[in-house]
């Protein structure tokens, strides 16, 4: 699937909202390459996310901080979601490990990658537009695309993989969870800073 334009990445993201099992059962078969993955869909995702940050605090009449401030919090907020991805990807790979899998980094990349752009899209409508906090509950719906992806793994026995779909998930919520707060934590010293 190299060289994908931006309609087939559309089109393959409407197929895994709209059936996510067998969307998941062809890419396990056949699974995208890691570079196409991460600058095809992920970092799109994050940086339509960022600028969403950005736009949304100019916007909002309660932030009162320089451009210089709103600017440096966004470039934050980008690098914490890529340092979380890439956390959580090395945690799948450790996980597939103690499952005794050796599935492909490109298989770990899709896994993560394509539901997370998913669940970034309603929270940068978010908080672009302040008043539509009830966007972000769209964003649960990608977790189970994350839980359903981790039921289509191969090579993992049937008895195991409700676990592993578990930890999976409570693994990837929880380091996007913590780079979070880490990432909100530097939001007083950046005011002083800027």
């Amino acid at each position: 699937m190299a060289g994908m334009d931006i309609n087939k990445r559309l089109q393959l993201l409407r197929s895994l909202i709209l059936n996510p099992v067998n969307t998941w059962k062809d890419l396990m078969r056949k699974p995208l390459e890691q570079k196409n993955v991460i600058t095809g869909f992920y970092l799109p995702g994050v940086l339509v996310l960022g600028l969403a940050e950005f736009f949304g605090m100019i916007l909002s009449a309660y932030v009162t901080e320089s451009v210089l401030y709103i600017v440096c919090f966004s470039i934050a907020i980008m690098a914490g979601l890529i340092l979380a991805y890439f956390l959580s990807t090395l945690a799948l790979k450790y996980l597939l490990k103690s499952f005794e899998n050796e599935t492909k980094a490109n298989l770990c990349a899709q896994l993560l990658a394509l539901p997370l752009v998913l669940g970034y899209l309603p929270i940068a409508v978010m908080v672009l537009f302040r008043s539509m906090f009830f966007l972000g509950l769209l964003s649960f719906y990608a977790v189970y695309l994350f839980w359903a992806g981790t039921q289509k793994i191969p090579g993992i026995h049937k008895e195991k993989i409700s676990l592993f779909g578990i930890l999976a998930v409570i693994f990837t919520v929880g380091i996007h969870l913590l780079i979070l707060f880490l990432v909100l934590s530097l939001k007083t010293p950046f005011m002083t800073w800027v």
